[in-house]
């Protein structure tokens, strides 16, 4: 609880522009070393599908794959197409079950994009609540979380 606290209050002193300059190259360094790793995983081959704009490969990769990070990726295929209804009926029930997932990061991003400020706010700041962030995945996603509640407290519209 000590570790969320200490993130709200240094989120409080992040400005838009100082958010931009510390996260983005923290989001382009994960997402090419995500890329390069030479993609082991359906979840990894799906995400270069993503990235690459073949939306509909993804869900033909990731098939019956039911975690959070899998259920994310299908989600933001949809989003991308356009189908926000479809992608915030697949995260709902991860997002719920596992707060600071991926799914729940995309959810409140969905939100935020949707005009649903306050719901988004809720559902990213309990992403922020990850209890310690141990790998460079968890650390991209409470970044992304932040950079999302930065551009909601600065009053951008995602």
């Amino acid at each position: 609880m000590e570790a969320a606290a200490n993130r709200r209050s240094l989120l409080r002193l992040l400005t838009l522009r100082r958010a931009l300059w510390v996260i983005a190259p923290l989001l382009i360094v994960g997402t090419l070393l995500a890329q390069t790793r030479g993609g082991a995983t359906p979840a990894d081959n799906a995400l270069r599908a993503l990235n690459e704009g073949r939306y509909d490969e993804v869900e033909q990769i990731l098939g019956a794959q039911n975690d959070p990070r899998s259920i994310a990726l299908r989600a933001r295929a949809h989003i991308e197409r356009g189908r926000y209804a479809e992608a915030e009926k697949l995260l709902a029930g991860p997002a719920k079950a596992q707060p600071t997932s991926d799914a729940a990061l995309e959810l409140g991003l969905l939100q935020l994009t949707l005009g649903r400020r306050d719901e988004g706010r809720r559902t990213l700041e309990r992403v922020l609540d990850l209890p310690e962030a141990g790998s460079a995945a968890d650390n991209l996603r409470l970044a992304r979380a932040a950079y999302g509640l930065a551009v909601l407290s600065s009053g951008v519209v995602l």
